[in-house]
């Protein structure tokens, strides 16, 4: 479910549904936030995140979204994503 008020959009999605797209997440600790981070330059994000652990590696999605998801400290899982111009979230 997608709720939206102006530019900010919020997201809840239900763990089968996560572990649908990503397999690898199905044992995975659920009790913390998923947050995806929508970002105007993925390059210079990835960059940043050097020595951080990846837990989906960058790809591209199919609803249009270049993105890659880490394991923050605390433990939640964030995503961070860029779409092309004139597509998904803009």
């Amino acid at each position: 479910m997608i709720l939206q008020s102006g530019s900010v959009e919020l997201m809840y999605q239900t763990r089968a549904s996560v572990e649908a797209e990503h397999p690898s997440l199905a044992d995975t600790p659920m009790s913390g936030n998923l947050l995806f981070v929508q970002v105007d330059d993925i390059d210079a994000v990835e960059a940043a995140l050097k020595g951080v652990e990846v837990i989906v590696p960058r790809r591209t999605t199919f609803y249009g979204a270049d993105e890659i998801s880490v394991r923050e400290p605390g433990g939640n899982l964030v995503t961070f994503a860029q779409f092309a111009e004139g597509a998904g979230g803009d």
